[in-house]
């Protein structure tokens, strides 16, 4: 620039570009043929005694593209400086793109505003912005980080389509796949193709992407419209919830000890804790010994994503969930106080934290695998989420109202009324009276 002056447009795009793609380890360390990721050769030309898989050398990688990231968005910042202004005439305000303007604005461009807008607004949680990131890093790659706004027609949204339905399931990682360009890695025959349910995934958020763009005059038409794979819905694949039977059959199994399937604290407690609470599969496996406190009197889960390395599914999962009184039976808190006196941080202190997936995946394994065939329950459509479905099954059969039940599962609430002028939500003592209609009757079992 020193030389020059400004950048080209070329030369901004490339960078907008690269700001996208550093959030996406999949996109930013693709290669072609035999060359290695930019870390690699980072490490290689200093002569870096860092070894490939080790902690230093992820966070390394991670450093690495975060300073890129600074680095890119410096020198459009340094460039954006650089601007002429004509003092002779007063400044104007500032004003929106013209129609014809926002559908000049490249591609990359408008995912960069979106994504922007969506991070200031607290939409996503921090989970969410990484898939959404990955999801419009690959749309980047099949339509051009450059294509103008106005380029985008509907065939351009039937090439994505078609272009997603053969990408390879897990296509950086897979052997057969991995250091091919994606023109290359997208023809490679013998590997599993990405399923439908992620191929809507991806096609969901360009939706919302170019309804966002339509709004703000980016785009004439969202021509995302309409084209998600209608999957045929079969009884014996449809996650289904427990009956009270069945939950019974359950809760003999893990009290009496009836199966050689239970080894482990974890794999009794986080059941429970699912049956009585309706939480989410990682949020019970993530769950700190400090968030089990009393609130207003009453013991209760609190639901957050305060600890290092904790997660939640979107920002309507914060809340606090009361502790059952049939759970309180079981001598829950007894256990927790024991953990808390043996130095545990974690309720499930037995689960370790996978890459991507939180600290659920052996809960869900054990429990959708050897202890439902234990229990004669495999192939029936159940897993271990069918607990949220008997929770709110059973809620809504006793009478507690949708919003109630949306407060103590974590769902997003709907209408004006509920999103702005009840604010603060539903009380402990609200949820907690709505929570008890729930009993599986341990007494009448002989379970206590």
């Amino acid at each position: 620039m020193a030389d020059k002056g400004r950048l080209s447009g070329l030369e901004l795009n490339v960078l907008r570009s690269s700001i996208l793609t550093s959030d996406a380890p999949e996109i930013f360390n693709h290669t072609a043929n035999d060359e290695k990721p930019p870390v690699d050769r980072l490490i290689a030309l200093y002569g870096l005694p860092v070894s490939q898989g080790s902690d230093t050398y992820k966070t390394m990688e991670t450093e690495f593209r975060s300073s890129y990231k600074a680095y890119c968005q410096h020198v459009l910042d340094y460039d954006k400086s650089m601007e002429e202004y004509d003092l002779s005439s007063p400044a104007e305000p500032s004003r929106p793109p013209s129609s014809s303007e926002g559908m000049d604005t490249p591609l990359s461009e408008l995912v960069r505003r979106f994504v922007e807008e969506r991070i200031r607004g607290g939409n996503w949680t921090k989970k969410s912005e990484k898939e959404y990131r990955a999801i419009f890093s690959l749309l980047l790659a099949i339509l051009g980080a450059d294509i103008a706004c106005s380029s985008i027609t509907s065939k351009s949204a039937q090439k994505v389509k078609s272009t997603l339905q053969q990408v390879p399931k897990n296509i950086n990682s897979n052997p057969k796949t991995r250091g091919l360009k994606f023109e290359d890695a997208i023809t490679v025959v013998g590997v599993e193709r990405m399923h439908v349910k992620t191929i809507n995934k991806h096609l969901n958020a360009c939706h919302g992407l170019f309804k966002w763009a339509e709004k703000n005059g980016y785009v004439s038409k969202n021509v995302f419209t309409g084209l998600t794979i209608k999957l045929k819905k079969s009884g014996d694949g449809e996650r289904t919830a427990f009956s009270k039977d069945q939950i019974g059959k359950i809760l003999s199994a893990i009290l009496k000890d009836e199966t050689s399937a239970i080894k482990k604290e974890y794999q009794r407690w986080g059941p429970l804790i699912a049956i009585y609470s309706g939480a989410r599969l990682n949020e019970i496996a993530q769950l700190q010994l400090g968030d089990v406190r009393q609130v207003d009197g009453l013991w209760c889960f609190d639901i957050n994503e305060k600890a290092d390395g904790v997660r939640l599914k979107t920002s309507s999962a914060t809340r606090l969930i009361p502790i059952h009184s049939e759970l309180l039976e079981l001598g829950f808190l007894e256990h927790a106080e024991r953990l808390k006196k043996s130095g545990k941080q974690r309720l499930l202190h037995e689960l370790s934290l996978s890459q991507g997936t939180g600290y659920g995946r052996n809960l869900s394994r054990w429990f959708n695998g050897p202890f439902l065939k234990a229990v004669g329950m495999s192939g029936q459509g159940l897993v271990f989420h069918s607990f949220r479905h008997t929770m709110v099954t059973n809620l809504l059969q006793s009478g507690v109202a949708e919003p109630l039940v949306k407060a103590i599962v974590g769902h997003a609430q709907e209408g004006v009324t509920q999103q702005v002028y009840f604010g603060d939500g539903y009380t402990v003592a609200q949820k907690k009276e709505a929570i008890e209609r729930l009993s599986f009757g341990l007494e009448n079992e002989g379970l206590k």
